[in-house]
Parts: C-alpha cells; sequence; structure tokens
C-alpha cells in the first residue's frame, strides 16, 4: 500500500507539471515533428486509438471512443493523464543512447522492471519499453521491440519521469466522476440520515423552481449554492482489494448518510451509502449503487455536500 501511495504521489507531481506544459507544447505543431531526436511514435497524434500497457503481469488497455477514452472497455479515463500520455508519446524526445558499459545492466531492467508499451493508430503500430532512469529524475531508458538500440528519453517541459503514467492501474486511469448534475438537468436531491430523521432533506424541481420538504421560508441564495456543489463530486479511491468482504462487513450496519440525485441524465442518477471511516486509503467509505461500487470519500467533499435540513431555512 505505501508503494501505492507513492505513486500516487509521484503521478500528482507529474500532472501538475505536466499540465503547465501542455499549452506550450501543443501551440508549437512543429516541435519535435521535424527533430531528428523525436522518437516519431505517432505522426498523427490524433490518430492514435489504442495503447496497450503490460507492467507486473498485468494488462492494462486504453481505448479511443467518440468522445471519451475507456479503460479495458469498461470505464470512461480521466481526462488529465490521457492528454499528458498523448502529447508525451508525441513529443518524447531522445536525450541521449545508453552507454556502451551500461547497456547490460539497462536491458536487464527494462525486462524485469519496464513497461511494454503498445500504441497504435489507423495504419500504424508500435511496441517498445520504458523503465525509469535511476540516475535522471526527469527522464526514462527506452528500447523499441525489436531492435537492440538503447536510449535515454525525456519530454521537454515536462518535470519527472513518464514511465510513471504507465504504471497506472485500472483504478488510476478510470474517471472518479460521481455527481455531474447542473440546475437544468437536475431533479431531485435527497440527503438523508437514518439515526437523525429530522435532518432529512428533500430538494425536489417542480415546474418552476426547487422545493425542500419541511422548509417554508427557504434561503435561495443558499439553494443555488448548494445545487452547484452537485455539478462535481469526485469520489477520492475506488477500493479493489477486499472489496465483497468490507461491503459485507459495512451493510451489516445502517449506513450515517446517504445521498440519493436524480438527474434526467442517466449518467447523473447515483446513490451513495456512508458508513464510518477507513484508516488505508484514508477517507469514509461508501458503497455506490446501483454500479454497487466501493469507494473513499473525501471529509472535505463531504462537508460541501452532508448539510441538514434547517441549512436551508432563511433567518430573520
Amino acid at each position: 500500500m505505501k508503494q501505492a501511495v507513492r505513486i500516487k504521489i509521484l503521478i500528482s507531481i507529474f500532472l501538475i507539471s505536466g499540465l503547465g506544459a501542455v499549452y506550450v507544447l501543443l501551440k508549437d505543431s512543429s516541435y519535435g515533428s521535424s527533430s531528428s531526436n523525436s522518437l516519431k511514435i505517432s505522426i498523427d497524434s490524433a490518430s492514435l486509438s489504442k495503447i496497450t500497457l503490460t507492467h507486473s503481469n498485468q494488462t492494462t488497455l486504453l481505448t479511443k471512443g467518440q468522445r471519451s477514452w475507456r479503460v479495458n472497455d469498461k470505464y470512461k479515463t480521466r481526462p488529465n493523464p490521457i492528454q499528458l500520455m498523448v502529447v508525451g508519446l508525441s513529443k518524447a524526445e531522445i536525450k541521449r543512447p545508453v552507454a556502451e558499459e551500461n547497456k547490460k545492466r539497462v536491458t536487464d531492467l527494462l525486462l524485469q522492471k519496464g513497461i511494454l508499451v503498445t500504441a497504435e493508430g489507423t495504419d500504424w503500430k508500435k511496441s517498445f519499453r520504458l523503465v525509469a532512469n535511476d540516475n535522471d529524475a526527469n527522464s526514462s531508458y527506452y528500447r523499441e521491440e525489436g531492435s537492440a538500440e538503447l536510449y535515454v528519453v525525456y519530454v521537454p517541459g515536462f518535470t519527472g519521469d513518464m514511465s510513471i503514467l504507465f504504471k497506472m492501474t485500472e483504478a488510476d486511469w478510470r474517471s472518479k466522476e460521481l455527481f455531474i448534475s447542473t440546475p437544468l438537468s437536475l431533479q431531485k436531491i435527497n440527503v438523508t440520515y437514518p439515526s437523525f430523521k429530522d435532518k432529512n432533506i428533500e430538494i425536489k424541481w417542480n415546474d418552476k423552481n426547487f422545493s425542500i420538504g419541511g422548509i417554508k421560508n427557504i434561503d435561495s441564495t443558499r439553494v443555488v449554492t448548494y445545487l452547484s456543489q452537485f455539478e462535481q463530486v469526485n469520489v477520492d479511491s475506488y477500493i479493489y482489494k477486499d472489496k465483497e468482504l468490507i461491503m459485507e462487513q459495512l451493510r451489516k450496519k445502517a449506513p450515517q448518510a446517504i445521498i440519493e440525485v436524480s438527474d434526467l441524465a442517466p449518467a447523473g442518477n447515483h446513490k451513495l451509502n456512508l458508513y464510518q471511516e477507513s484508516k488505508d486509503p484514508v477517507g469514509i467509505y461508501g458503497i455506490i449503487e446501483p454500479e454497487n461500487e466501493l469507494v473513499t470519500m473525501r471529509k472535505e467533499t463531504l462537508q460541501r455536500i452532508l448539510v441538514q435540513r434547517d441549512f436551508f431555512e432563511k433567518k430573520k
């Protein structure tokens, strides 16, 4: 678990620094395309449609759909890592060849710990291996499949090792969006506290405005502010390990709170049952229905949406 946390921290650093460079790299469309040092993985990065990542006996498949990328043909992916990876694949350059005396060590490192990347487009396919360069935190070792040539590669403008992105698991790649409702599509929000029923909330759209059961003098400003929170609510992490066992234990007790959202768009309809704290990973356990997903939620995220009924009462 410590290794997973370390990878997440490194990924975050790479994403933050990488996003700052994306605009610069994309703005100069000729950058790297005419350089003899460019890896030229994709002459036209827009044609990149499929990426297969194999690492530690685990294979992750990323495919480009009409509107978004998907991971393992199951989930929509997070947009930022995909954008960074496409830029990295198309802009990566050779820093230098690996020195002759280091070739044996680097070859072994690539075979033992490297990530096998297969990128495919409309009429092309390329496979290569990447592994972190332990002598330079901002570069990676690289070898194209079928070639004996070894290189140190980097992405201009990026801080960090490009191979970090390729180590991401399905859980890391998949979108963390939970509630994505807009004021125009939102129909109803129920917040239920099984042990404190007088605190329950039902906000419902009634043709012209939203009503709240049990509240006569509604503070409309607070309603608008609260509803806007549901335009972007993300889970913190998906739990894969011991998922069924943990959910079985959680369901032995009533949830501490339940948030249910009804939206005109089917993708916006979710029910989140919240339970006790999780220590590893840190957060609050939640079970999402009808998907039957086990997640953790940040306390800061929940504080924005777990309010009580009298929150909406207009103060005299």
